[in-house]
């Protein structure tokens, strides 16, 4: 049986586990082999496309991670690569207020405050 790093919701928790334990828990299976070390569960800032707002981690923030989000929140849609992306505002939950957060800071006149930094 394959096994490989499973990152918990809420937290930057890795364990390693199969995909069907991980789906179990509601985790986000990181794939085969993967490994928790260095860990993949705290992504945030280990390269350009991976910062707080990042919500699906492409490129930079932009409406396609505002939309990802509604649909993780709010339309059961895939849970983000990595929650703390998900997390702009870095209050530790996600909620409308990410939402919010993420509209400002691309479309206030003037913007909104620039997510925040990752611990």
């Amino acid at each position: 049986v394959q096994t490989g790093a499973c990152c918990i919701p809420g937290t930057t928790s890795c364990v390693t586990t199969t995909v069907a334990d991980c789906n179990q828990r509601g985790g986000v299976y990181q794939g085969d082999g993967s490994p928790c070390v260095p860990n993949p569960c705290d992504c945030c800032g280990t390269d350009g496309t991976q910062m707080r707002g990042n919500v699906n981690m492409v490129a930079s923030i932009n409406v396609s991670d505002v939309v990802y989000l509604v649909k993780f929140l709010f339309l059961q849609g895939p849970t983000p690569p990595c929650l703390l992306e998900a997390d702009p505002n870095a209050t530790g939950n996600r909620n409308v207020a990410d939402v919010v957060y993420l509209i400002k800071y691309l479309f206030g006149t003037p913007p909104g405050p620039a997510p925040l930094p990752c611990p």
